[in-house]
């Protein structure tokens, strides 16, 4: 695979010509626009070197080189620093002196950038097989929706390219999570699609073409500088274009498919926001001809439907797939639902929400584990490694790992647990978590080598690795219980939050996180409701400067009534970062609150502002 320069520009336009020039020498771009961005792109994974502005947003670039060049495990990471305003040999020398490997003043040319990237990281590795020699599949015999779901399933980070005749659509994704889309179908470009919705005329089209030619802008942000656009229209413009692109795709009946690994950076491509794998297949297949989709569900006709234990969460919820989980019946045979339901059907049969062949499943409860098995089961878990817990050899591979996750989690799933005592449910979210994590590290690669050199090599020998490996487990773990929130499955996300802080105490976030989801777990519960505030001050104190602690804390107040304390938390959060558009809109709503309140009755609430007589 290609060597990875993480470019590190607050010049969004500037960023996205250095990434046409990294992929031009035949290297791989990643891209962050502030110094926080970047500590979290280095967090998810070291790149081979990194090409740094000294003048960024919210940690300047001298920061974040010293903090690079103090680590043990980032030091050894090439670090390119450039700059306008710093000039001249006298810099350059503080610079290099302060661990970085080079230092280029703006302007300067893609020749010279090109250069300096090859002397630092030697000729571009071979990336693999091209494009050409990959293995093509026939979207005549598969349809797209297969494909991509195919490789979501493996957790491709790369791309999945389509063609069919001049038409030609790349969906870019990272670790089976869409992220971009790029397309050349000449209609589906922003300009065009403007045009044609009587957003702007053929001369507006043609002066934006000229002016992002000639400055090297994305033609939207060209529109916004003419006055045709405001800022938010672009933004839901882009959202639109891209949500188009990714739809029309499903649509496709010809042409050829392929993957390519490793392309997780596309300079060109429209980002996709929002896009979860299955939301991508249950909204993609309601696109398809509804003549293929019965042509892939006819061998099955005559078999009964069966909902599988996977919860979806409300933007995977389409309307189709709402209608037709209302008219499931125990028994229900494909044939029965095929004629309205079709589309729905396919789709959740694909992501694995429904099968067939089999009765509807009874209740669950026979099936779960005793108080007393859970427990024992997360004592065990406690003394074994990640391969004991789920009963593998070390030398088991992922599909086997998954294989067995998936038949644990049929029966330890915290779902399966609803409507039981609450130290029954949390003891199987415990157990799960330990599920979870093993099947998550065995399966990740990199995350596996270094939990099989901490089995295999002394403490003292490799104590430095260990550290690194703990922090970016840490990091993992608050992302998937970031993911959990987001589905409102706090139960889920509370585990995954204890275990970043188990890897982690001192990070503020993840304090917050678990304090605020702590709260929404057990709001009843005065102890708990305590605890959740100590943790938000304590996450506060750590970190004084994110918004994620002030923004939790506003959230708990006003649920506890304390609009007051809740607005002076929003506000801080906007002092921090004026763009947080969740605590805009609460702190609107307590302002319109509070309006209201004071219009009511002739003296205001309670008699406040009353005009004394």
């Amino acid at each position: 695979m290609s060597q990875e320069v993480l470019i590190v520009e607050d010049d969004r336009a500037l960023a996205r010509k250095l990434a046409r020039v990294i992929e031009a020498a035949g290297y791989r771009p990643r891209m962050a626009h502030d110094g926080e961005a970047a500590m979290r792109e280095l967090a998810k994974a070291a790149p081979d070197l990194v090409l740094l502005d000294l003048l960024l947003p919210k940690k300047d670039g001298r920061t974040i080189l010293a903090i690079l060049k103090s680590v043990e495990s980032t030091s050894g990471i090439p670090v390119l620093v450039m700059s306008g305003i710093f000039r001249g040999r006298d810099h350059a020398r503080e610079f290099e002196q302060a661990g970085a490997a080079g230092f280029l003043e703006k302007p300067f040319s893609s020749k010279e950038l090109a250069s300096r990237l090859q002397a630092l990281l030697g000729p571009p590795k071979d990336t693999g097989r091209s494009d050409e020699a990959a293995e093509r599949v026939s979207l005549a015999d598969q349809p797209v929706a297969e494909v991509l779901w195919d490789a979501m399933q493996k957790g491709l980070s790369g791309a999945v390219h389509f063609q069919a005749g001049r038409c030609y659509k790349a969906v870019v994704l990272d670790r089976g999570e869409p992220r971009f889309i790029r397309s050349n179908v000449v209609r589906e470009c922003l300009g065009r699609r403007l045009m044609d919705a009587g957003r702007i005329d053929e001369k507006m089209l043609q002066e934006s073409l000229r002016r992002s030619k000639n400055s090297g802008r994305r033609q939207g942000e060209s529109l916004v500088a003419m006055g045709a656009l405001t800022p938010a229209d672009l933004q839901k413009a882009l959202l639109t274009q891209a949500e188009e692109k990714l739809l029309e795709l499903f649509g496709w009946k010809e042409g050829e498919a392929w993957t390519q690994s490793g392309a997780l950076q596309d300079s060109l491509a429209s980002p996709l926001e929002g896009w979860s794998p299955r939301r991508t297949i249950l909204r993609g297949v309601e696109m398809m001809e509804p003549e293929r989709i019965e042509a892939r569900l006819a061998p099955y006709a005559d078999q009964l439907v069966a909902r599988e234990e996977l919860q979806l969460s409300d933007d995977e919820t389409t309307h189709a797939v709402s209608l037709l989980l209302k008219a499931l019946q125990p028994e229900t045979t494909v044939a029965d639902l095929m004629e309205v339901h079709a589309p729905a059907l396919y789709g959740l049969w694909l992501v694995g929400a429904l099968r067939f062949g089999a009765k509807a499943a009874t209740s669950v409860g026979g099936a779960s584990a005793t108080l007393e098995e859970l427990r024992e089961l997360r004592d065990s878990q406690a003394r074994q490694t990640h391969f004991q817990v789920l009963g593998v050899s070390e030398d088991a591979a992922a599909a086997e790992i998954r294989s067995v996750f998936v038949k644990l989690a049929k029966r330890y799933h915290p779902d399966r647990y609803r409507g039981a005592s609450d130290e029954v449910a949390r003891t199987a979210a415990e157990v799960f978590a330990r599920i979870s994590l093993a099947q998550n590290t065995l399966c990740d690669p990199e995350a596996r080598e270094a939990y099989l050199t901490e089995l295999r090599s002394g403490r003292s020998v490799h104590e430095q690795r260990r550290e690194v490996a703990r922090i970016v487990s840490a990091e993992k773990e608050c992302r998937r219980g970031e993911e959990f929130l987001r589905k409102r499955d706090y139960t889920q996300a509370l585990a995954h939050f204890q275990r970043a802080l188990e890897l982690d105490s001192n990070e503020g976030e993840f304090h917050a996180f678990y304090g605020w989801t702590l709260f929404l777990v057990r709001r009843e519960d005065p102890q708990a409701r305590a605890e959740a505030i100590e943790r938000l001050e304590r996450a506060l104190k750590l970190a004084p400067r994110s918004p994620t602690g002030y923004y939790y804390m506003g959230q708990l107040r006003k649920a506890c009534g304390e609009q007051g304390q809740a607005g002076k938390m929003f506000r801080k959060v906007l002092e921090l970062r004026p763009e947080h558009v969740e605590a805009s809109r609460e702190l609107r709503l307590l302002q319109r609150r509070r309006k209201e309140s004071s219009d009511s009755g002739p003296g205001g609430l309670f008699g406040f502002g009353r005009k004394k007589k």
